[in-house]
């Protein structure tokens, strides 16, 4: 263990505590608490919604720049003049 130890750089007790560890079932040290596969699932969802929510804000920011083009090109072909649309970000178009 102690070539392990010097080739990851480590003490080699420090190694030899995470073989405990692990072999607990304790990954995470001493004293702390295993982690339920209900908890995991549950942080994987909120992940997941938090990544969905994401995706959808995104996807509502492109209908409507779509919409805005569309507008756009549909009131020049017509002959309407107006001036350029500065979006949230500063750029106008």
């Amino acid at each position: 263990m102690g070539g392990v130890a010097k080739e990851l750089g480590l003490v080699e007790q420090t190694l030899r505590n995470w073989v405990k560890a692990a072999a607990k079932g304790t990954p995470n040290g001493v004293g702390s608490r295993m982690v339920t596969p209900e908890e995991r699932e549950l942080s994987r969802l909120r992940a997941e919604n938090r990544r969905l929510k994401r995706g959808l804000e995104l996807g509502c920011v492109k209908k409507i720049m779509l919409g805005v083009r569309d507008y756009w090109l549909s009131s020049t072909a017509r002959g309407v003049e107006h001036g350029s649309l500065v979006l949230p970000c500063g750029r106008a178009i």
